[in-house]
């Protein structure tokens, strides 16, 4: 997929693919594919795989390309794949995004090079080098994960390089998120990076969100998305809050545990997470079925 046609696709619900080990926390990969083909089936509009929700940070190089390899393939062109190539090594991100465009891959998405001091020319040739490797949308995401914030003006500066198709806005300021619509949205698609914040987005001008919970409860996430692209704001505000329980919840004990806990209690392929995260206490994991039994999603 060339990148103008990415832009183009970058809309809608972008599901947050979680990793699913195996109890020995080896990749599972017939999982994966499970959980895909469940996506699909159920309307989301596209897959991001690999991100920190997907546990990247715990993933080898070889891990990381066995995970986007199955996942192109699997998919074989029925949504747009978008695999995480971040690094803090730009050679590393760079070497990443040359075999995801190998392979297959319709875009990557890229943070900010993390842990080291980066001044912001060094982050616009981050970026530039990622977009020389490859003919391949980028899809820049901000995210605290990093240790920077990357502002408005400095995504508008992203949003220049040949390849640059979409910015997944991370921030929780909402000025922030509004300077980024007003600046760039002409340009490049914004999306909301977090799913707590994708109604205020939408209403911002964000024309879509990023979302781990989709992994398990997509129609909950596209309801929300529906109702506020059809301009029903009071629709719109009944699907935000009918997961307002589960919202608090997850922001007290965390992602990606809280979320392979609820694909296990639907019946998909999770698994644990990986140190140094832990996964959900028995005490919590009985709070969480309460919560998903009030929303209908389990009996």
């Amino acid at each position: 997929m060339q990148p103008e046609e990415l832009r183009k696709r970058l809309q809608g619900v972008f599901t947050v693919v979680v990793t699913p080990f195996r109890p020995d926390y080896e990749l599972d990969t017939e999982g994966l594919k499970r959980n895909l083909d469940f996506l699909i089936a159920n309307g989301v509009h596209g897959l991001i795989i690999g991100g920190s929700l997907g546990e990247f940070s715990s993933l080898s190089m070889e891990e990381r390309r066995l995970l986007f390899r199955t996942a192109v393939d699997h998919v074989a062109g029925r949504l747009p794949v978008v695999v995480c190539t971040s690094h803090s090594n730009t050679r590393e991100a760079v070497e990443l995004t040359s075999y995801a465009h190998s392979i297959g891959a319709d875009g990557v998405m890229v943070t900010a090079p993390y842990y080291a001091h980066r001044p912001e020319e060094g982050i616009v040739r981050h970026y530039r080098a990622v977009a020389d490797a490859a003919d391949i949308g980028i899809l820049v995401y901000n995210t605290s994960r990093a240790g920077v914030n990357l502002s408005p003006k400095l995504i508008s500066r992203l949003a220049e390089i040949p390849g640059v198709v979409g910015v997944k806005q991370g921030t929780r300021d909402i000025s922030e998120q509004d300077a980024t619509v007003r600046l760039v949205g002409h340009k490049i698609r914004v999306f909301s990076g977090s799913e707590v914040m994708m109604l205020p987005c939408f209403a911002l001008g964000a024309v879509g969100t990023t979302s781990v919970s989709s992994s398990f409860m997509p129609q909950v996430m596209l309801e929300c998305y529906n109702a506020a692209m059809e301009g029903d704001l009071c629709r719109a505000v009944r699907a935000f809050d009918g997961w307002a329980e589960y919202r608090l919840f997850a922001s007290a004990h965390g992602q990606p545990a809280t979320v392979k806990a609820g694909m296990q209690m639907v019946g998909l392929a999770a698994g644990p997470v990986r140190l140094p995260m832990l996964d959900l206490p028995e005490e919590a994991r009985g709070q969480l079925r309460s919560i998903l039994r009030n929303m209908g999603l389990i009996p």
